[in-house]
């Protein structure tokens, strides 16, 4: 899945906000899903576009156990505006301890299974109008996150804090091939900053 197939998924869940606003939350941040769905509203910054990641949901039954992160470290990481746009009405409708993902009775929102889960369902309605949209699971979601913030040229350090990886050395091994299609990139900058270095001496010599 790609920025461009996000919109178009979230599409098939205009009526149920809080799947539309869980799709961009993990696309966008790279949180692991049941470090989302232990979120609860006095964990967000909306204003500062920040949360605390300090717990985690498992599903190792039906009855998910509530713990620490996976790092066994709590982190603060960045939200972008799109996803505190979509996670909103979801804070102002909860107390500080509720969870911001919930179902009716309070308890976190279920893992989507492969086959039936709802952004499965998403997805194959997305799929069945023509729409060029993969397969993806939540988990998959963070790898889009991940992307894009290497296409934006976020520093290694930066994005192993995103995710929550123990080190950079494994958020290098990863994703070593979105760093090495980011090898051009950098080329393409440095001799940017030379071809406006050359273009400032010309404008400075045409002055004097």
């Amino acid at each position: 899945m790609t920025l461009k197939s996000c919109p178009r998924t979230c599409n098939y869940h205009r009526n149920t906000p809080q799947y539309e606003a869980a799709i961009w939350f993990l696309a966008t941040t790279g949180v692991r899903f049941g470090e989302m769905i232990a979120l609860r509203a006095c964990d967000v910054d909306l204003e500062r576009g920040r949360a605390t990641i300090s717990r985690n949901y498992i599903y190792l039954t039906k009855t998910p156990t509530l713990g620490t992160p996976k790092s066994g470290k709590s982190r603060e990481i960045s939200v972008p505006k799109i996803a505190c746009e979509k996670i909103a009405p979801l804070v102002a409708m909860r107390a500080p301890d509720e969870l911001i993902w919930q179902r009716p009775d309070g308890s976190p929102l279920p893992v989507s299974k492969t086959g039936g889960g709802w952004l499965e369902r998403a997805i194959k309605r997305a799929q069945a109008d023509g729409k060029d949209i993969p397969r993806v699971t939540p988990h998959g979601l963070r790898h889009v996150a991940a992307g894009l913030m290497v296409s934006a040229g976020a520093n290694v350090k930066v994005i192993q804090r995103q995710l929550g990886h123990a080190s950079a050395a494994m958020t290098l091994d990863i994703y070593t091939t979105l760093f090495d299609a980011d090898l051009d990139s950098v080329a393409v900058h440095v001799d940017g900053l030379f071809s406006e270095q050359d273009q400032d001496k010309t404008t400075a010599s045409d002055a004097a």
